[in-house]
């Protein structure tokens, strides 16, 4: 485990990550059709795999319970007791749980995931997702944590009708494809290398090491695994 510590590193690290991960515009966002709960669970789950970094601006509530402002609150009281009347406090807590965030986030790698099934209430709903789930990433109270997996696991969403259009209600943490997530490291690191491609060294950054060698040797693993299945050898007519 290891402890993120620098605020303005990690205000800078927070627009160099919305930045690096995949997103749509607002635009295309709200045009997207959520008056079918189906179509919206679907939606969503694709969005979040492909690491869309913005997609739970229009899809997601998050309530005074939820993770999100629990995590929130600990982010601007920690900010807060640090850098008194900063105005880089305000700016963590309008970003943190909302857009992607991988250097504050908990985030869960997956390789594959299945919509088993929806239920449908009046304005409420229930749907069930299967997730192959190889790694997961946790911050609790800025002291991170990455674990390697190797299992499906069901996750339930609760939905519900909102001005005509479904979002989903206080989700766990965002199951995000390995690939994206790697694809994620490789640009953040290369980009805070120094001139002479040397590492700029802080203490801030360290988990961000740990976690990209533990998401590039699963996902190494994986290639050589692929690798060695043999090729169905095609059926030639007669």
């Amino acid at each position: 485990m290891y402890k993120m510590i620098a605020t303005s590193l990690a205000i800078f690290s927070l627009i160099v990550s919305i930045s690096d991960a995949m997103s749509l515009s607002g635009e295309k966002i709200e045009q997207l059709d959520r008056s079918n709960p189906y179509r919206t669970i679907e939606q969503f789950v694709r969005l979040e795999y492909q690491g869309v970094a913005n997609m739970r601006l229009d899809f997601v509530r998050f309530t005074d319970d939820s993770r999100e402002a629990r995590h929130v609150n600990m982010i601007l009281k920690d900010c807060e007791e640090r850098v008194p009347e900063s105005s880089d406090c305000g700016s963590a807590v309008l970003l943190t749980g909302v857009l992607l965030d991988y250097l504050f986030d908990d985030y869960v790698a997956v390789t594959d995931y299945h919509v088993k099934e929806v239920q449908v209430d009046g304005d409420k709903g229930k749907a069930v997702i299967l997730y192959h789930k190889v790694a997961e990433r946790t911050n609790i109270e800025n002291v991170f944590k990455i674990e390697v997996f190797d299992e499906s696991e069901e996750v339930a969403l609760d939905m519900e009708k909102v001005g005509g259009k479904w979002v989903v209600v206080d989700p766990p943490s965002r199951r995000v494809s390995l690939f994206e997530i790697y694809q994620y490291y490789h640009s953040y690191l290369g980009k805070i290398r120094g001139f002479d491609n040397q590492i700029i060294p802080h203490d801030g950054l360290i988990h961000m090491f740990v976690e990209h060698d533990t998401i590039k040797e699963i996902k190494e693993r994986m290639d050589r695994n692929q690798s060695r299945v043999p090729r169905k050898k095609p059926i030639i007519p007669h």
